[in-house]
């Protein structure tokens, strides 16, 4: 009993309290003025829990602002999302001043096109060009320095230029402008929240897989080798077990519509292991003892955001034809067809992610030639979702 509970403590121990002992923020050796920053966009995060969890008292207690259709916000409600949607556009452009000059330039584009539907509130459009051109300006001029507390106040007041500024001087329109603002600005923004949500996927399955690997290197470190391959045994014949009893509990039945895709994607990520396994270069020819966990993990963190922000180019993509299609109904009267279709075009998403899956094919297979046996894991992993993803936007 002994040996079943230190497993459990060592494995806890490395999965939940080293990650958060070793990740957790040290305000201490951060640069002068981040940590106040940091503090105010904590507490925009709060806050925006608050509205979530608040939101029918916040309906009942305020004056009511219709959404869309029948949704509803209260007017105090939608004067702090506002809030909130400027801090969120300065917090992103103040980090984009001090990363690399391509995600720079990606940065500015992602993080200023929320403020184009401003263009179009008439006498507020200059209030627009004025903050995207300050922003610009103020990019350019600090394009070389450190951190400095102030950069986030002077970003924040050019935002809230281009987002406020139109709302005050544009008239009445017999309703509440804020409303399409709002809705028109998150929009732009969700293609933020994709690499967000990417990433806590990413997390919970990291947590489940290293709680396989550290039970496992635990046991067969403490238990003798066939009393390990029984556990892997009971609890691998109880989990199929479990399957084919909530399938059967659902009453999918075994037609080929409900088990299929499942076949297809193993196969198909056999037949990813298979072409990673063929780059390593001293394959087969001596034992090899099992990865280090602490290796997949690091693996694991350092391509889950490059993994993420894959994501971001087919949604920077559709939001510049977006823009530019509205800009074709200002400037030209109308805007081609291929224009409006972009961002409902089956064949560029099946493209995008088919290339998706084959650039981290390559990467992963170029990293297996180097003898790295972690990383292709992560990369053969995703190449397999994206495949499969890309096939059924044409199957359907």
């Amino acid at each position: 009993m002994k040996t079943q509970a230190r497993v459990v403590v060592d494995a806890l121990d490395k999965i939940f309290v080293d990650p958060i002992r070793s990740g957790r923020p040290r305000p201490k050796d951060w640069q002068p003025g981040l940590a106040p920053v940091m503090a105010l966009a904590a507490a925009g995060y709060l806050i925006g829990v608050v509205l979530v969890l608040g939101a029918p008292w916040l309906r009942s207690a305020d004056r009511p602002v219709v959404i869309e259709r029948a949704e509803v916000i209260g007017s105090a409600s939608m004067t702090v999302l506002l809030w909130l949607v400027t801090l969120t556009l300065a917090v992103g452009l103040t980090a984009a001043l001090h990363v690399h000059p391509l995600l720079k330039l990606i940065s500015i584009i992602v993080f200023l096109l929320p403020l184009t539907p401003q263009l179009a509130l008439g006498t507020g459009s200059l209030a627009v060009v004025a903050s995207v051109g300050g922003t610009i300006i103020f990019f350019l001029i600090r394009r070389r320095g450190s951190f400095a507390g102030w950069e986030f106040p002077v970003i924040w007041i050019l935002v809230s230029t281009g987002v406020m500024m139109p709302l005050i001087s544009t008239g009445n329109f017999g309703y509440d402008i804020r409303t399409s603002t709002v809705l028109l600005i998150l929009a732009f923004m969700n293609s933020l929240a994709v690499p967000a949500l990417m990433m806590t996927g990413y997390a919970a399955a990291q947590v489940g897989i290293s709680f396989s690997q550290w039970m496992g290197l635990r046991l067969s470190q403490l238990m003798p080798r066939y009393l390990s391959l029984v556990a892997i045994s009971v609890l691998g014949l109880g989990n199929l077990g479990y399957a084919i009893w909530s399938t059967h509990q659902r009453r999918l039945g075994w037609e080929l519509e409900n088990w299929m895709g499942s076949v297809l994607l193993v196969a198909l990520a056999a037949g990813i292991i298979a072409v990673l396994w063929s780059g390593l270069p001293d394959r087969g020819t001596s034992p090899r003892d099992p990865a280090d966990p602490d290796a997949l993990a690091d693996s694991w963190t350092s391509q889950a955001f490059g993994l993420a922000s894959v994501t971001l180019a087919f949604m920077l993509l559709t939001s510049l034809g977006a823009v530019a299609g509205g800009l074709a109904d200002v400037f030209l009267g109308s805007q081609p067809d291929w224009l409006a279709n972009l961002s409902s075009s089956t064949t560029l998403v099946f493209l995008v992610r088919l290339g998706q899956a084959a650039l981290a094919l390559w990467w992963g297979w170029h990293r297996a030639r180097r003898g790295d046996r972690v990383t292709p894991v992560v990369l053969g992993a995703y190449a397999a979702i994206m495949a499969i993803s890309a096939l059924s936007v044409l199957t359907a």
